[in-house]
């Protein structure tokens, strides 16, 4: 949709109703600087069409990312921000250790958000959202991810050249306003 930003993004914008719902201190494992790449779907459309119209573009790659350089950090301040919650890091030691069993550490991070995200929904009547808060384990892991896009931006400036906490809201009130998410979060 016309708001969306990554995969990455979308699941962290559900978690932060759920912590807000539970009234609990959203925990992430490692710490705050850990890179993740982020770019608005808007920008998405518009680099598929630009390089897809330029012949020089063929069997080139490009990074489609933002120039936000956002970490983990960023991002959980801005969600925090919206939900009005708080959030902190389990941090390196006690993150290294549920490595040695991550797919573990995901299943239970991943009943615990299901089941609240369940509970909300039950709620306020969301009853076909297919806005799902669970996190395959590969994305718990402390993997930088942190892609060049000056590539790109030499062909096409971004429309969203990071994530705010207005253009979040703005997808979080489209989840809202296709009864995807509930709205009562958002006041």
């Amino acid at each position: 949709h016309d708001n969306t930003f990554t995969h990455l993004t979308a699941p962290r914008l559900l978690y932060g109703g759920i912590y807000k719902h539970l009234n609990e201190t959203m925990k992430l494992l490692w710490t705050a600087d850990l890179k993740m790449n982020t770019v608005h779907v808007r920008d998405v459309c518009r680099a598929v069409w630009t390089l897809g119209r330029h012949p020089e573009a063929n069997k080139q790659v490009y990074n489609v990312v933002d120039d936000a350089n956002s970490t983990q950090g960023a991002l959980a301040e801005l969600v925090a921000d919206i939900f009005k919650i708080q959030h902190d890091y389990y941090g390196t030691a006690i993150s290294t250790l549920a490595k040695t069993d991550i797919a573990s550490v995901a299943e239970e991070a991943n009943d615990k958000h299901l089941t609240a995200w369940a509970e909300l929904c039950s709620k306020y009547g969301l009853q076909h959202t297919p806005l799902e808060p669970s996190a395959g384990h590969e994305l718990l892991l402390n993997k930088q991810l942190c892609l060049d896009g000056r590539k790109l931006r030499a062909l096409l400036q971004l429309d969203v050249p990071a994530p705010t906490i207005d253009k979040l809201k703005e997808v979080l009130e489209d989840y809202a306003s296709m009864n995807l998410f509930p709205k009562e979060l958002l006041l």
